[in-house]
């Protein structure tokens, strides 16, 4: 039997065409445009601290504007909670990479003060320390020893993080000379990547870090984070996708795992008493759907494999079952009367979506990770 190469089948190339068709290279509302934007969503992280050799996170931010610019970086668990904040300097069209193991070990890029702006520079090593714990899952400060992500019992640093230009700094007053001036049909000058690093298997994959675009109707009052969620900021940005498609491949030792990004509408910035869980945990879908290369289809949707708000699952028994070896898997966030409520975070519209969907494939020493399509309410595989 011929080993199936992790290449998407003909009809998913078709979706690929018949979905890009619209790219232009300026940002079209309302789509996951890899065009500079205002918000830069990294979302997934794993960091092992206690293994040199173990799972790590790089990612870089980039200024696509001939003057310097500040942008915020907030890291949150995989439950959503906000636990580490820096401000990240950007000279005229400069490029600044941060790599997680060091920013939990305490080195932080750009850590010279500016006045004005206390989040550039180091970070105290005892809220390092607590925000090490409230990743882990385990009882941190950050939340009055309570509990703010899952924990897995492997040691492993998960969550996600965003940054945001302008910064809660520069959107105040306290920005380089070229930024003066909050104009937010002007702050969509950030683009970057991530990748995610296994150094024993050899392994090295990244894709573009989703860019939501700040909308003109920004204002400087409501730029900024309140310090206990990082999602404000968001709020005024355009929405992600909430419908993904992404490609299955399980044949002859190949395997696939599913990364996928939901911010619900249930959350808030409080921890809880370890041993037990958010209220709107653990997450469901509208739908998740398995398709064969044939377009034969099998219904998950009784299955919740992505319960916390930033996910790691590898499809098989483990995590969710597809009976098929090759095929796509189509993932629909967009509502959930179940898990979601219509109240929504301060100033958040009901429709509004923030979800992400990439596969992580391997097969015979080669991997990749390919972010999902987008898929429209309306097409039928």
């Amino acid at each position: 039997m011929r080993r199936p190469e992790i290449i998407n089948p003909s009809h998913w190339v078709a979706l690929a065409l018949i979905v890009l068709l619209p790219f232009a290279a300026r940002g079209i509302d309302g789509a996951l445009d890899d065009v500079p934007a205002g918000v830069l969503l990294l979302p997934y992280f794993e960091v092992d601290l206690g293994d040199p050799n173990g799972p790590d996170t790089l990612f870089s931010l980039h200024n696509n504007s001939a003057g310097p610019v500040l942008a915020d970086v907030v890291l949150g668990t995989d439950w959503g909670l906000q636990t580490l904040q820096f401000t990240v300097f950007l000279g005229p069209f400069a490029v600044q990479e941060i790599r997680l193991r060091d920013v939990f070990t305490g080195a932080f890029p750009n850590i010279d003060a500016t006045p004005g702006c206390p989040t550039l520079g180091p970070i105290d090593s005892d809220e390092i320390e607590a925000a090490i714990a409230a990743h882990r899952g385990e009882a941190t400060a950050l939340y009055s020893g309570q509990c703010a992500a899952q924990d897995l019992g492997d040691d492993l640093l998960r969550g996600f993080g965003i940054a945001v230009f302008p910064s809660q700094c520069s959107a105040f007053g306290a920005e380089p000379a070229a930024t003066q001036g909050f104009n937010p049909a002007n702050s969509n000058l950030l683009w970057g990547d991530y990748t995610l690093i296994e150094r024993e298997a050899g392994v090295a994959v990244g894709e573009l870090l989703p860019a939501p675009e700040l909308a003109p109707v920004l204002t400087a009052a409501s730029s900024g984070s309140n310090g206990t969620s990082p999602f404000l900021p968001i709020v005024f940005a355009e929405s992600l996708p909430g419908i993904w498609g992404v490609p299955l491949a399980l044949a002859d030792g190949a395997t696939t795992e599913v990364i996928a990004f939901n911010i619900p509408r249930q959350l808030t910035p409080q921890g809880v008493p370890c041993g037990s869980t958010p209220t709107w945990y653990p997450q469901g879908q509208n739908e998740l759907t398995a398709y064969d290369v044939d377009g034969d289809s099998v219904s998950l949707d009784s299955f919740r494999p992505f319960p916390a708000v930033t996910n790691r699952v590898t499809a098989g028994p483990i995590g969710f079952p597809v009976p098929f070896d090759q095929g796509w898997l189509r993932v629909d966030f967009t509502s959930s009367p179940v898990f979601f409520s219509p109240a929504a975070l301060s100033g958040r519209p009901d429709d509004t979506v923030f979800s992400y969907v990439a596969a992580l494939q391997r097969d015979d020493g080669r991997a990749g990770l390919r972010r999902g399509i987008a898929l429209p309410e309306s097409l039928e595989p």
